[in-house]
């Protein structure tokens, strides 16, 4: 477990793929992986003033937490990004959850316990679990929809589709 967000971390991320990989392949079902970054960060004043990037990292992972369905896993992959497991999902299905998820954490502001608002852009991607694929083509594919919805500032979710 990640000791600042609770989340799963780096560690478990191979073995959930693995997993969800497995259960496409045997029961025809579903699965895709989402990447969720945090981007920049504002306040009304100096963010340094009101809170630590360590909490709005915590409270990111606490509110993605709260809006996944029961059987989704949140995995902190990274610094400021996190790896969403979705089980039982297709591509359209994942859409939905992604853009609630933005819509939550970067549609309006994270509020802390102490009323400051932080307004924040965030970045999502949705990439399918095909049985057949290594684990890093997986992750490949996901890093690839995150990095055109990172570079295009009209796109705050990315689908990565087979070409």
């Amino acid at each position: 477990m990640d000791e600042l967000t609770g989340a799963r971390h780096e560690t478990a991320k191979r073995d959930k793929i693995i997993a969800e990989r497995e259960r496409v392949d045997r029961m025809d079902q579903d699965a895709c992986i989402a990447l969720a970054e945090i981007g920049s960060l504002t306040a009304a004043d100096s963010l340094e003033d009101y809170v630590s990037r360590a909490e709005v990292l915590l409270e990111f992972s606490v509110t993605l937490a709260e809006q996944l369905r029961p059987y989704d896993r949140l995995l902190r992959i990274d610094k400021d990004m996190f790896l969403v497991s979705l089980p039982y999902t297709d591509v359209d299905v994942a859409k939905i959850v992604m853009d609630r998820l933005h819509e939550k954490v970067a549609g309006g502001s994270l509020e802390f316990d102490d009323g400051t608002q932080i307004t924040l852009e965030a970045h999502f991607d949705i990439s399918p679990v095909n049985g057949g694929e290594e684990v890093g083509t997986i992750l490949d594919h996901a890093h690839e929809a995150m990095d055109i919805a990172k570079n295009n500032a009209l796109i705050n979710i990315f689908l990565w589709e087979r070409k």
